[in-house]
């Protein structure tokens, strides 16, 4: 347990130190350029953060379905172990949707990520699965396992127990955002699925959630 990620009512624990996290953010898919990840998390520590948050691009790791590839520029690799070598902790996003920003119906139902992404980060593959976006439907929660399975393995090698830097995930995001527009929202079989999914492609961090307001939807954890 000493590897561990832990909490009380004051902070985090981590490696059995009390610590309080002062987060930036920094994403792969805006700077594509691996020699450049070193000099932004040395400078994000010396602004005294301690942890960057960063989203999970899900289109170019699996622009046709059930084909993943993370390699090249959009390798995780050289951006975990530069963010380990600068001492800073990550907060991994990988969703399979991470922000919302926009407000539109779409948006609003099938949003991946908001760090300006092309549709959303999403693969333009999903607007053919039947099924809506985002819920328990079969189509959608079929389509999110080889990306979850392949992306929760990557992350899991590098979390804190491993020797790592993550310490922390985040799956989706302000769901909630779109209760009264969308039908089927919020749909909490649907997270309980998608939490089980990163538990078993092997994290065993703390899953944090950020929601559009206080719901109370994720307070019994």
């Amino acid at each position: 347990m000493a590897n561990r990620v832990t909490y009380d009512d004051y902070s985090l624990f981590i490696r059995g130190e009390r610590v309080f996290i002062f987060s930036g953010e920094s994403h792969l898919h805006l700077l594509p350029a691996t020699d450049l990840w070193l000099d932004v998390f040395q400078k994000t520590k010396g602004l005294c953060f301690n942890t960057v948050s960063y989203y999970v691009y899900w289109a170019p790791l699996e622009g046709e379905e059930g084909v993943y590839v993370a390699d090249g520029i959009f390798a995780f690799e050289p951006f975990l172990d530069a963010a380990k070598q600068a001492g800073i902790y990550l907060l991994a996003r990988p969703g399979p949707v991470s922000s919302l920003g926009d407000t539109d119906l779409y948006v609003l139902q099938s949003q991946h990520i908001n760090a300006e992404a092309s549709g959303g980060g999403f693969p333009g593959w999903l607007q053919r699965i039947n099924g809506q976006l985002r819920t328990r439907a079969p189509g959608y929660l079929s389509a999110t396992d080889n990306y979850i399975t392949n992306t929760g393995a990557i992350i899991a090698k590098a979390q804190v127990a491993n020797g790592g830097p993550i310490i922390l995930v985040q799956p989706e995001i302000e769901v909630s955002g779109a209760v009264g527009a969308i039908d089927g929202f919020t749909d909490l079989t649907y997270f309980a699925y998608v939490k089980q999914k990163w538990y078993n492609a092997g994290i065993i961090v703390l899953l944090t959630q950020k929601d559009a307001w206080a719901q109370g939807l994720f307070a019994s954890g």
